[in-house]
């Protein structure tokens, strides 16, 4: 699911307070000791701790800093900047909580998983995420449209024919791994009922299947999805 960034930061002006996390995790990510950062920056060890520290920190240092990190615009520390707004993340979770689900995501490196995943349930999503190659996402639609073919007929499927269809499924998961992507299959088990339903009609067990294309090193362990499953 997505959100709208506006939803949980605000732009303003960074305190020194503000700018201090900014600072030590932006150096953190880069794996730079703070005198790393003090050589780049032109600055020494004691003014870098300060700032991390969230004293004092000029529009000179904060230039500086800003240089030392390679930033084209060295100015980018003296502008607004987004900054979390702890009320407006607390209300986000909040609301994803009431709203959402979380289902869990399987890896799927065979296409047995890939298969007995889907077997049995009524619907099923795809979905992408960061930037996969054209082959890849080729490679992963026709994985899609096969297993959600083979299970509206799969009980016309003997043992020896699943092996035949597992061996030309693994084409399509090779194929994918090989430009760096992976497939992942999450299950979603809801109780449902339709709008047309009569009064008082129970409701029914309902399975939803996630595919999720993805760079291998980008592939979620978990996504959320609504609470109320769009069966459209």
């Amino acid at each position: 699911m997505t959100f709208d960034a506006d939803e949980i930061f605000e732009h303003r002006v960074l305190s020194a307070e503000d700018l201090g996390p900014i600072v030590k995790l932006l150096r953190e990510q880069k794996q730079w000791t703070q005198a790393t950062l003090a050589e780049l920056s032109g600055l020494t060890d004691r003014t870098v701790q300060r700032v991390e520290k969230g004293e004092s920190a000029g529009r000179d240092a904060r230039c500086a800093i800003a240089r030392g990190f390679g930033f084209d615009d060295i100015e980018v520390f003296n502008k607004p900047f987004p900054v979390l707004n702890e009320e407006k993340y607390k209300k986000h979770l909040a609301n994803l909580e009431s709203s959402t689900v979380v289902v869990d995501i399987v890896h799927a490196q065979t296409a047995h998983v890939a298969r007995t995943m889907i077997e049995g349930a009524e619907s099923s999503a795809n979905d992408y995420i960061g930037e996969t190659s054209p082959v890849a996402r080729e490679a992963f639609a026709a994985l899609v449209d096969n297993l959600r073919d083979y299970n509206d007929i799969r009980d016309c499927y003997g043992e020896s024919q699943r092996l035949e269809f597992d061996a030309s499924l693994q084409e399509f998961l090779d194929q994918v791994e090989k430009q760096g992507c992976a497939v992942g299959v999450g299950k979603r088990h809801a109780m449902v009922q339709f709008a047309n339903d009569p009064p008082g009609s129970r409701a029914m067990s309902w399975t939803n299947i996630f595919f999720i294309l993805a760079p291998e090193d980008q592939l979620p362990t978990k996504i959320r999805v609504p609470k109320v499953p769009s069966l459209g």
